[in-house]
């Protein structure tokens, strides 16, 4: 295998470091009172973000502005809410105030059932000191998937009120653009919504990211709504790409016994002691109302990421069932992982190279969630473990050691279970800042991770 050397952005931890902060004492989750919920025989779930900055195509997962997820119930009257109102900056170039999110499930006098994702920015800012200046106000991204009179659908909307911008001559070849902002939001919406890309010379490239839409009718229907907002490939500053206004929304059936919640992953990434997860490689989830006794696979031959660390994943598959029948049900979630390979990035040619064979990882639950009895089966396998070039024996079960002089600790099997289910991953490597790599924030990666739930919902 030959890898090409890819450069660290520079900006990259310390963006991060920044979001993470936000994060830790970012978003409240609340609940609507018990009086106001009720479980009905639908399955819910909602998500939705602010922003999600990129570098290099990975997508940093922590640093997605005022996230907050609903994960898979039954119950109508629950809601999820986040806030950034005050966030630090995006890198060099881009800024957002008073960024807020929401998910709901509900139930109108109507009939009418589903969740909804709604995320809203007040304001965002584009352009540095030496580019032109972008100002954008009042986004809007609404996610709705719901059942009424029998049949499944789904809405979705994204709009903002303002836009204004500076530092471009008001004559020349850029007169049509400076007109085409002056009409105001409406004018700029309608011609991103025909798939235009509308390009800011010096600063970015504004177009709508893809929104999709499923719907399936029948006994085991289901509608699902992701609307991704606006798409800002930024052309100064460090970072690449920034998607503003994430929200997705899903209600299916049947779900007599219960929901799943989980899912597999070939490799998943951690900056800052797990403050920031980044980079996850062929990452599935299971549907909440399951895949109906069929077996999902999804084959990956070949992934990785290129920062902050450059990493190589080989023949990563993922394998999900799950059925439900009357009051009980069953299900499982198994990831596999050909190989990895860990080098160093040209930040630090130091680090010491790892290499990984042959990773199982498994999760299994049956039983009667509405009873409290569920059933955990879990299990994981390491073939081969290579450092430095040298293979070394690999631990045992829950057992960590330490190699070239604390430069990377590796831990077999990382477990989380409890009452409804479990999180399994099969091995865990972490570099850890020492006079080696001193330049670098703690990085973990896990490598064959499968989790799995089965809840009353």
């Amino acid at each position: 295998m030959t890898t090409q050397p890819r450069k660290i952005l520079a900006a990259f931890v310390a963006t991060v470091a920044a979001s993470s902060a936000l994060v830790a004492g970012g978003g409240a989750t609340t609940a609507a009172s018990a009086a106001d919920q009720q479980r009905v025989n639908l399955a819910f779930t909602a998500r939705s973000f602010g922003a999600s900055i990129y570098t290099n195509g990975i997508s940093i997962k922590q640093a997605r502005l005022a996230r907050t997820e609903l994960g898979c119930t039954k119950t109508v009257g629950k809601k999820t809410n986040s806030a950034a109102l005050t966030p630090p900056a995006l890198g060099d170039a881009i800024a957002l105030e008073g960024v807020k999110s929401q998910n709901v499930t509900y139930k109108y006098a109507n009939g009418r059932t589903g969740a909804r994702a709604v995320n809203r920015i007040a304001k965002v800012t584009l352009g540095t000191e030496d580019s032109p200046r972008l100002v954008l106000n009042g986004f809007k991204s609404v996610s709705d998937a719901y059942r009424q009179n029998g049949r499944f659908n789904t809405a979705s909307s994204f709009t903002f009120d303002g836009i204004s911008v500076s530092g471009l001559p008001d004559n020349g070849p850029l007169g049509d653009l400076l007109d085409l902002i002056g009409g105001g939001a409406a004018d700029v919406l309608e011609q991103l919504g025909g798939g235009e890309t509308i390009e800011i010379p010096g600063l970015a490239r504004l177009s709508l990211a893809p929104s999709t839409r499923t719907v399936t009718q029948g006994a085991r229907g289901s509608a699902e709504q992701e609307t991704s907002g606006l798409q800002v490939r930024l052309l100064v500053g460090n970072l690449a790409a920034v998607s503003l206004g994430n929200t997705r929304a899903r209600v299916s059936q049947p779900v007599p016994a219960g929901v799943f919640q989980g899912g597999t992953a070939a490799l998943q990434g951690d900056l800052l002691n797990d403050a920031a997860p980044f980079g996850a490689t062929n990452q599935t989830l299971i549907p909440c109302e399951g895949t109906f006794g069929k077996k999902v696979v999804q084959n990956r031959p070949s992934g990785g990421i290129a920062t902050p660390l450059v990493v190589d994943v080989t023949d990563a598959r993922s394998e999900i069932t799950g059925n439900q029948s009357g009051r009980t049900g069953a299900a499982s979630t198994v990831a596999k992982v050909g190989s990895v390979s860990i080098l160093p990035p040209e930040l630090a040619p130091l680090l010491p190279t790892v290499a990984v064979e042959d990773i199982t990882s498994r999760v299994a639950v049956n039983g009667n969630p509405s009873q409290g009895k569920v059933t955990t089966k879990f299990g994981s396998s390491v073939g081969t473990l290579i450092i430095s070039g040298e293979e070394v024996p690999v631990p045992k079960p829950g057992q960590t050691r330490s190699y070239e002089n604390g430069a990377v600790e590796v831990t077999r099997r990382i477990l989380k279970k409890g009452a409804s289910g479990a999180a399994n991953t099969a091995l865990r490597v972490k570099y850890i800042p020492n006079v080696v790599n001193s330049g670098l924030d703690p990085i973990t990666l896990d490598i064959g991770h499968s989790a799995l739930y089965f809840k009353k919902g």
